[in-house]
């Protein structure tokens, strides 16, 4: 398991304001054939993505209040939808329209192309759209009452009115960039930034944010990075509603000298049947280094569940090549 610290230190910075782009309007408006907003009586409380041509809606699990919701289209037209799954890791839910496929409805696609730090984003709220900016694609997060690590996107955005948590990330050509989970406010001099409890902590890699993205101030969003986000959303949308992970059974921690430490082995699991014991010190999976705790855990985010992977492994003063079969953790 994996913790990192509940505070973060805040150093005030001060960037460019987000360039003002007419394709994120452009983007607004072809988007609007691929989500619905969740309605409270008449009232937008939150927003979800169109995933398949099923009818299979993905959103931010807070809104998974009922086994049936109602949610309202950008043509006016209202729906019903049914809670299909949800996912502890991710905090993503999935809702499937009573009717199945809707007509008119195009579903969205999944980012798979990597962007650069600055790129911009558009953000979907209840009450409309707003310009986001992302600022890395390679933080790292301890996420669910699992605890376990995932990669995450930290994105900077002046805060809408609505609140933020739950809010659909685009890039300007249309495609799902993320959902926001967590955010952290600049705060003033003396007091302590605070995160929203969707997501405890994130890596310790985490850079000081900017204390102005224009005229007013700076929020910081951290959204699932793209592998996470696509493998929750393959996993609710499938027949079974399950997002399966790859998992070797183990709990492991830092080792000073360098590599992940097992401290125990889970009985009947991949790793047991592998070989591997309390004590070994796992150096290497597939062709990646781990020289640490998390190293670990972002080489296992690559494997795929059923197929053998080579561990090199160091027990005592002897260096093993163990093969292993990742099963579903």
């Amino acid at each position: 398991m994996f913790w990192w610290a509940d505070k973060v230190l805040i150093l005030l910075a001060f960037v460019a304001p987000i360039p003002d782009d007419p394709s994120i309007e452009a983007a607004v408006r072809d988007l609007q054939p691929s989500v619905a907003y969740v309605l409270d009586r008449d009232r937008r409380v939150g927003v979800l993505a169109l995933v398949d041509d099923q009818g299979t809606f993905v959103g931010h699990a807070r809104l998974a209040g009922a086994l049936e919701i109602d949610a309202g289209l950008p043509d006016g037209r209202r729906i019903r939808l049914r809670f299909k799954a949800d996912d502890s890791v991710t905090g993503l839910a999935a809702w499937v329209s009573q009717r199945g496929a809707v007509p008119g409805m195009r579903p969205v696609a999944i980012a798979r192309q990597a962007l650069k730090p600055g790129s911009l984003l558009v953000g979907l709220v209840p009450g409309g759209a707003f310009r986001a900016q992302l600022a890395s694609a390679d933080r790292l997060g301890v996420v669910g009452s699992s605890r376990q690590v995932v990669d995450l996107s930290e994105v900077w955005f002046e805060a809408p009115s609505d609140p933020v948590a739950g809010a659909l990330l685009f890039t300007p050509s249309g495609q799902l960039y993320g959902i926001l989970g967590a955010t952290l406010s600049t705060a003033p001099p003396g007091e302590a930034a605070r995160t929203n409890d969707l997501t405890r902590g994130v890596g310790a890699r985490l850079a000081p944010p900017p204390a102005r993205l224009g005229p007013s101030k700076l929020t910081v969003g951290f959204a699932l990075g793209r592998e996470p986000l696509r493998r929750a959303v393959e996993g609710l949308s499938s027949p079974l509603g399950r997002v399966d992970r790859p998992a070797l059974g183990v709990l492991c921690r830092d080792e000073p000298s360098g590599g992940a430490v097992i401290e125990r082995v889970a009985e009947g699991s991949a790793a047991e049947r592998a070989g591997l014991s309390p004590g070994d010190v796992i150096l290497q999976i597939g062709d990646t280094p781990v020289r640490n705790q998390i190293d670990f855990a972002k080489a296992m985010q690559a494997q795929r569940i059923g197929e053998r992977v080579k561990l090199k492994v160091r027990r005592g003063s002897l260096v093993l090549e163990i093969w292993a079969t990742p099963e579903r953790g």
